[in-house]
């Protein structure tokens, strides 16, 4: 092809030349036909030495190309399929991971609770401890009030607590006679001699003696021997109109 190429470049130089130097027009008519038969010639490929077997080689070549290219996208679709899966199992391996993570923590928490508790223990059994000890102080204390406060009557008794189900106390204020309570079925003398008691003793411990009035004296046969005057009013039948006199035992008045 080289060789057909430089003949064909030698004609057009001779051709050419023969313009320029020859007017002769067979000549020229001559030339430019064998530079068209050899510019012919120079464009067909089929005269090439090796041209069917390049041919079929340059077939090969461009099969192996396009097989090549199918087998590309096969391995890039199981390439990728491959790392999709990669993806899934890492994603697993990820979720294990931090389960795992969360689970050691969780265990760490639940020691971190069970110390705290252990300390909580130790210190309600402190507590308890502080609160039995204060429990049997006050119950002592209160034992010992109601023992120094009852020790200064006769026929009263005071109730200054009462004691709970669960152990507790709780403050109170409770008379009794005899056992009965003053608020229910004790009767009127009694109620009247507990009375009249009560005062003396607050008459003594505050040193004061003020007048006392008992009312529906008639109930009452006897009292305490009281320090201050005392005015009893009686019911009296007989008397339409209010009456006063004075008592027996002198300095006292009676109506």
């Amino acid at each position: 092809l080289d060789v057909i190429s430089q003949s064909a470049e030698e004609l057009y130089g001779r051709l050419i030349y023969r313009e320029n130097q020859v007017s002769d027009t067979d000549e020229l008519a001559m030339l430019t036909a064998e530079r068209d038969i050899l510019k012919a010639r120079a464009e067909d490929y089929t005269g090439i030495p090796g041209r069917p077997e390049m041919l079929e080689r340059k077939a090969g070549i461009e099969k192996q190309i396009e097989a090549a290219r199918g087998g590309v996208s096969q391995d890039k679709d199981a390439i990728q399929k491959e790392i999709t899966d990669l993806t899934a199992q890492l994603a697993e391996a990820k979720a294990d991971a931090d389960r795992f993570t969360r689970r050691e923590q969780g265990e760490r928490r639940v020691e971190e609770l069970k110390a705290e508790e252990k300390k909580l223990a130790k210190e309600f059994e402190d507590l308890e401890k502080q609160l039995f000890l204060i429990e049997s102080f006050t119950k002592r204390k209160v034992s010992l009030l109601n023992e120094r406060i009852n020790a200064r009557f006769h026929l009263v008794r005071f109730k200054l607590f009462n004691q709970l189900v669960n152990g507790g106390i709780e403050d109170c204020c409770e008379i009794t006679v005899n056992g009965v309570p003053f608020g229910g079925g004790l009767n009127s003398a009694a109620r009247t001699q507990a009375g009249c008691e009560i005062i003396n003793i607050l008459q003594e411990h505050y040193n004061i003696a003020p007048a006392v009035w008992l009312d529906n004296r008639e109930s009452c046969t006897l009292i305490p021997d009281m320090k201050c005057q005392v005015i009893s009013l009686y019911v009296s039948p007989e008397d339409k109109t209010l009456r006063i006199q004075k008592a027996q035992s002198g300095g006292k008045l009676a109506a």
